[in-house]
């Protein structure tokens, strides 16, 4: 996993240096465990892609580039957009927080000078544990809940949501 973490890192480096002025997304999923992917995560994440793009268009973004990248230790998708980048984080906790998928993806937006815009910077809260509601990264940080406990949350979410016809409901 660090490895692919480094070679993201790696990925979102390049992309910012060969395409100045540009503000990046990269979308993963919070896939707790092991397994990072098979084909309900897959379809998870295809969705979350569908709604960015739906929702990019919808706000007359024009995605400039995209790249996804599918491998067991998890998908990614790229994309370069010409707008500010604090206005793109609005578009990307919207689809977040309209989704009961929302909670299972990974939206960073990176400035053309690689920092990261946060949720809390343009006036969304931290986001919560998706086990009891507290702070995310508190919970994450001590290991508060257990991998077992994260990927049947997971693994409810995705069912319930994709194949059960719920995704447009919020959670």
């Amino acid at each position: 996993m660090l490895t692919a973490r480094e070679q993201r890192a790696h990925k979102q480096a390049q992309l910012l240096q060969a395409s100045p002025g540009m503000t990046l997304v990269c979308f993963t999923m919070n896939i707790a465990g092991p397994i990072k992917n098979n084909p309900l995560i897959e379809k998870g994440f295809q969705r979350g892609l569908a709604l960015l793009k739906q929702a990019f268009s919808s706000h007359d973004m024009a995605v400039l580039f995209s790249k996804t990248y599918s491998a067991k230790t998890g998908n990614e998708a790229f994309f370069l957009l010409p707008d500010e980048a604090r206005t793109v984080k609005q578009v990307t906790c919207s689809v977040e927080e309209s989704s009961a998928l929302g909670r299972l993806f990974d939206i960073d937006v990176i400035r053309p000078d690689g920092t990261k815009v946060s949720r809390e910077e343009i006036g969304f809260p931290e986001r919560p544990c998706m086990i009891c509601g507290r702070p995310g990264r508190i919970c994450a940080s001590r290991r508060t809940h257990s991998v077992e406990e994260l990927q049947a949350y997971t693994k409810n979410c995705l069912v319930e949501s994709l194949l059960q016809g719920s995704e447009n409901e919020n959670s």
